[in-house]
């Protein structure tokens, strides 16, 4: 997969002049991360390694909370929507993904992906636990597009359609057609829903099993351009 998330001195050359905010690094306006592109990206890097047990994930280093519980902060983001009039995630939605620990030339880097959140909507999740600086103690902190993501639907019946939620919006797709003219729908869908070319990975699967039942299974792998 594309790692030009974990290159925040790259993106600075490729994606334009930053925008200071808070001590976070962002290349791009606030809306354009979630019209443009699959949400936000955190980097963190730091020159001390989280402590956390060698035998388990870095993640354990994180509020027990902001790992398990991800309804209550999609609940916290939504509250903030509806204040300010503006769409809300599905609260039954999974948003967040823990990415990777990496070590790097003078230090450690973590990544974390906010699928369809703005950079607002990220430090309002970190301000619940006292500030990005109170979760990853002596950060830098990187608010990046995200440019990877996994999408996937499907439907218990054959003659009912598949619904994909790309952005805020829902895109119908008759699973029985053509493997070429679906790729060529999602494509369309992709562009409606970003404003530009996506690149991507579709894989649909459809079944009928010896009792009569049915179902059809969309994946699609996508990625946007670099810059």
């Amino acid at each position: 997969m594309l790692r030009l998330l974990l290159i925040p001195l790259l993106c600075l050359g490729l994606l334009g002049t930053a925008v200071a905010d808070d001590d976070f690094y962002m290349p791009f306006d606030e809306d354009a991360y979630t019209s443009e592109y699959f949400g936000t990206t955190l980097i963190v890097f730091m020159t001390e390694r989280l402590d956390y047990p060698e035998d388990s994930w870095w993640t354990d280093a994180l509020p027990e909370e902001m790992m398990m519980d991800q309804a209550y902060l999609v609940g916290l983001v939504n509250g903030a929507r509806n204040a300010a009039g503006a769409p809300r995630l599905d609260p039954d939605g999974w948003y967040i993904n823990f990415g990777y620990e990496s070590e790097t030339d003078g230090g450690w880097e973590y990544d974390i992906n906010f699928f369809d959140m703005s950079p607002a909507d990220v430090k309002l999740i970190l301000d619940n636990y006292g500030g990005a600086g109170e979760v990853f103690p002596a950060g830098q902190f990187s608010l990046l597009p995200c440019i990877t993501r996994d999408f996937y639907a499907d439907t218990e019946y054959l003659d009912e359609d598949i619904i994909l939620t790309l952005s805020d919006q829902s895109y119908s797709f008759d699973p029985r057609m053509p493997v070429d003219e679906l790729y060529d729908e999602v494509s369309l869908a992709f562009n409606d829903a970003y404003g530009q070319e996506v690149f991507f990975d579709l894989y649909v699967y459809s079944f009928i099993d010896q009792n009569g039942n049915a179902g059809a299974q969309l994946n699609v792998y996508a990625n946007l351009p670099a810059g």
